[in-house]
């Protein structure tokens, strides 16, 4: 019996915490299920969008990792790998509390490859800039030269975030 209202303590003390932390501090990646209570501030948003994401695209992020100046978009790398998959790396600016990134491409005309993301920026926002560096492989992909500009189509903001 003991054990039991120590454990159930401790758990209230967990959902507190958690509820303290999203309505507060609008922080990120919650997801708890505790009977009929269900949080999921940041999980369900990436799920839905990384649905969303061509199946022939594979995309990789480096999260924030501290505040800088703005540098603007520059795309650092683009090259076909032995298996004939397009593999693009760029740096973007993102807002600090930006922490999920889903992709997408467009081909224009003959040659002109736009490498598209949408961000989720969980934590509000934030007034500081940093960078980003973005991996997109594309596989199934006519090869070819192609130019490729880099931009952002969409910023989702899950529910139980804030706007600092």
């Amino acid at each position: 019996m003991l054990k039991s209202l120590a454990l159930l303590h401790w758990l209230r003390l967990y959902v507190v915490a958690i509820m303290l932390c999203v309505v507060i501090t609008g922080c990120s990646d919650v997801s708890l299920s505790i009977g009929p209570l269900h949080l999921d501030t940041y999980g369900a948003s990436a799920r839905a969008l990384q649905k969303e994401q061509p199946e022939n695209l594979t995309l990789d992020f480096s999260r924030c990792k501290e505040p800088g100046p703005a540098q603007g978009t520059q795309v650092t790398q683009v090259e076909w790998t032995e298996d004939d998959v397009l593999y693009c790396v760029v740096t973007i600016d993102a807002n600090c509390s930006d922490d999920y990134w889903v992709g997408d491409y467009e081909i224009k005309g003959e040659n002109e490859l736009i490498l598209e993301y949408t961000t989720i920026r969980a934590g509000g926002e934030d007034a500081c800039l940093c960078q980003v560096e973005l991996r997109y492989w594309i596989s199934n992909l006519e090869q070819r030269d192609y130019t490729v500009t880099v931009r952002q189509t969409d910023l989702v903001r899950p529910q139980g975030t804030r706007n600092k």
